[in-house]
């Protein structure tokens, strides 16, 4: 697995500042507290549980990319490998 690098933490940064989100999404730095709380507190929790609420969408809701900011998939990886590091890094138990 390739490390996390700042170009990716950058991207996420852009999609997560896209005026089209709802209201309720988080921004990077709200989006790390909620990936370490996710971590720390809910390992076994399928993406699906957690990742709609990023964007401010309730669960199980289809979650929009706006073309500029790069496919879907890319960036829903982006956050799940953002997640991921902080359970290897950080040592997190699951």
């Amino acid at each position: 697995m390739t490390p996390y690098t700042v170009d990716d933490f950058d991207a996420l940064a852009d999609w997560l500042a896209d005026p089209k989100l709802p209201g309720q999404a988080l921004s990077i730095g709200a989006l790390e507290g909620y990936l370490v709380a996710v971590a720390t507190h809910a390992p076994a929790l399928q993406p699906d549980q957690w990742l709609p609420p990023i964007w401010g969408y309730p669960l199980g809701a289809r979650i929009d990319v706006d073309p500029r900011h790069g496919c879907r998939d890319r960036l829903l990886r982006l956050v799940t490998e953002l997640h991921g590091e902080w359970l290897r890094t950080k040592r997190i138990r699951q």
